[in-house]
């Protein structure tokens, strides 16, 4: 595969991988539609950003890029937009949450963290919504395979990076 450094050589690798250079017309479509599938399946640390919400009462708008809540918290429900926290309790100075993937559609130079961390994963599941446009069900079938074998090793790559530095510690006497 070649390395897939922004949306301008995505867009050349989807239309390699299909078999179709004719998809330049909808590729913005297929990039934004992939986006949404990404959003839904990921939740890595990569994703976690944290903000001091803008507290107007009990309530602040939400982020324009928040997915759900990293961290839930018994104090904290979000609920049509907006982030509310419980009365009468403690609040937290600031929440963490999982940010949408920034869109490659800005700019044909643009790129994000998971194009940089893992090309693959961007290459199809645009390829697998290619697929889906050409009406093409054994490359669709083949793509969300591959898709789903490129984000589990994300979720792999993710759980090291978090836990690979963490010692167990066995509580008791230990002889």
């Amino acid at each position: 595969m070649p390395a897939l450094n922004d949306y301008l050589d995505l867009r050349f690798a989807v239309s390699d991988l299909v078999g179709s250079r004719e998809l330049s017309d909808i590729m913005p479509s297929l990039v934004l539609q992939a986006e949404i599938v990404l959003n839904r399946r990921l939740r890595t640390q990569w994703q976690v950003k944290t903000v001091t919400p803008a507290w107007v009462g009990n309530e602040a708008p939400l982020p324009a890029d928040f997915l759900q809540l990293a961290y839930p918290d018994d104090r904290l429900y979000v609920l049509n937009g907006m982030l509310y926290r419980k009365p009468h309790r403690a609040w937290p100075d600031g929440i963490a949450y999982y940010a949408a993937l920034p869109t490659l559609t800005s700019a044909s130079s643009a790129s994000n963290w998971l194009l940089e961390q893992a090309p693959n994963a961007y290459l199809f599941a645009v390829a697998y919504q290619a697929a889906k446009h050409l009406n093409n069900p054994e490359l669709a079938t083949g793509m969300d395979h591959a898709l789903t074998g490129e984000l589990m090793a994300v979720k792999v790559d993710d759980e090291r990076a978090r836990y690979s530095n963490h010692s167990v510690k066995v509580a008791g006497c230990v002889p």
